[in-house]
């Protein structure tokens, strides 16, 4: 293994076992067992290693929504397997890491961008599932798009606010919950 991705790998582990803040660069590099000459060729800083490991993660997640997708399930089949994958990439994080994660990062306006264009272009894809099975009669097709993504932005919100974030016990209860809630209402899915 390559010490990049020796460091990636020792780093996303301490980051989602104990939070960003406690973990130290040294802690990364050591438990890469690589240099600290190593650690700092390949990242500026840690925030530049959360950063990285962020994007890996959206790069990962977007190659598994697309296999979902390029299966030609039911809206229904889609949707519980789209919540699955959340929950799944979710339980590896800490709420800890969550929290730290969107402290650190939600007054750097480039960080905060990009972060932007990829909820545009996941909301891109959602609104294509939408589309699609519209069409086919899956959902309404009186349901107004706009109201959903509105839906969406209001989940986002309360996902991204420290105070929701404790009223669960893990980040990926919070995913599974809040997803079923928002695709499923409170009767829950079923066929």
């Amino acid at each position: 293994m390559k010490a990049r991705d020796k460091i990636l790998k020792a780093a996303q582990d301490l980051f989602f076992e104990q939070g960003i803040k406690k973990v130290s660069i040294a802690e990364i590099y050591e438990t890469a067992q690589v240099s600290k000459m190593s650690f700092y060729r390949q990242f500026k800083n840690k925030e530049d290693i959360v950063l990285h490991i962020f994007r890996s993660l959206y790069d990962t997640s977007m190659v598994e929504y697309n296999k979902i997708v390029d299966q030609k399930l039911s809206f229904r089949e889609t949707l519980t397997q789209l919540t699955d994958l959340k929950v799944r990439f979710s339980r590896s994080m800490s709420k800890k890491f969550l929290e730290e994660f969107l402290q650190m990062f939600s007054t750097k306006s480039e960080v905060m961008e990009e972060l932007q264009e990829m909820q545009k272009e996941g909301r891109a894809l959602f609104v294509n599932e939408i589309m699609k099975a519209k069409a086919t009669g899956e959902i309404r097709e009186d349901l107004s798009i706009e109201f959903m993504l509105s839906m969406l932005d209001h989940m986002q919100t309360y996902i991204e606010d420290p105070r929701h974030i404790e009223m669960f016990s893990s980040s990926q209860e919070m995913v599974k919950e809040i997803t079923n809630f928002y695709f499923f209402g409170i009767y829950g899915p079923k066929e």
